[in-house]
């Protein structure tokens, strides 16, 4: 029940008894940024669940704990979930573009991972011209989305794209693995620094993965030109012999 633009009410009605419970109230400041409310336990529970105006670039710089997600949905919409005030979260579609920050509220930041996260939707037939993500700490995943341009990087976690098509595509995952699984691409390039790279049924005219310290592990029917550089580690193809690559 939205009360006004900042706040809302929670509530679940059983349908048996017409009991309420489970009622809680949030608030916050401005549009644009998390629902918040105080837990009994103390903690601060932050959450986004809103419809976007449309867009076709994004463009998300995150610095917290939280997994990331953007995919095929019903609608553009925002979801979130965060538990502590360490982050902020802000949002805004402005000139077609999404555009997402969080930064860091405490100098003393808590390590503990809360299993956050953050989910971007965009309608199914939807064509991103550019999508640009800066991830510190967790996952960050595409699937079933048409992207002219796509760069990705991600300090600490694991990059998956899967039944995506990139025209041009570029990921850098400093300490964590790399997922390629059902993807078309023009042009891309995968540069992993410690960790795995995975490249299963993958069409690619041209695809560089580079992997200074892990291991590269290809899969299913790959097609195109798939070129990989390991440095200090192992290629292990199991892929079948009418569609083997050197």
């Amino acid at each position: 029940i939205k009360l006004d633009e900042n706040t809302y009410y929670s509530l679940t009605v059983d349908v048996k008894d017409k009991n309420v419970d489970n009622f809680k109230i949030y608030t916050r400041t401005n549009e644009n940024e998390p629902w918040r409310r105080k837990k009994v336990n103390g903690e601060i529970e932050q959450i986004i669940n809103e419809k976007l105006k449309d867009f076709s670039k994004i463009e998300v710089n995150l610095v917290g704990l939280v997994d990331f997600d953007l995919s095929e949905g019903k609608d553009y919409q925002i979801k979130c979930h965060q538990i502590g005030d360490d982050y902020t979260l802000k949002y805004e579609v402005k000139n077609d573009t999404l555009y997402i920050t969080q930064k860091a509220d405490k100098l003393n930041l808590k390590n503990n991972y809360q299993n956050d996260w953050l989910y971007i939707t965009v309608p199914k037939g939807t064509k991103l011209s550019s999508a640009t993500i800066n991830q510190f700490s967790g996952n960050v995943e595409a699937a079933s989305l048409t992207i002219d341009s796509a760069d990705i990087k991600v300090d600490s976690g694991n990059m998956s794209f899967e039944d995506c098509i990139v025209e041009n595509l570029k990921s850098t995952v400093d300490s964590g693995n790399a997922f390629f699984t059902g993807v078309k691409i023009k042009n891309g390039k995968a540069i992993n620094n410690a960790g795995n790279v995975f490249i299963e049924d993958v069409d690619a005219s041209n695809l560089n993965a580079k992997v200074s310290a892990g291991n590269a592990f290809l899969d299913g029917e790959l097609k195109g030109n798939i070129s990989i550089n390991v440095e200090a580690g192992n290629i292990f193809d199991e892929c079948d012999s009418d569609h083997r690559r050197d």
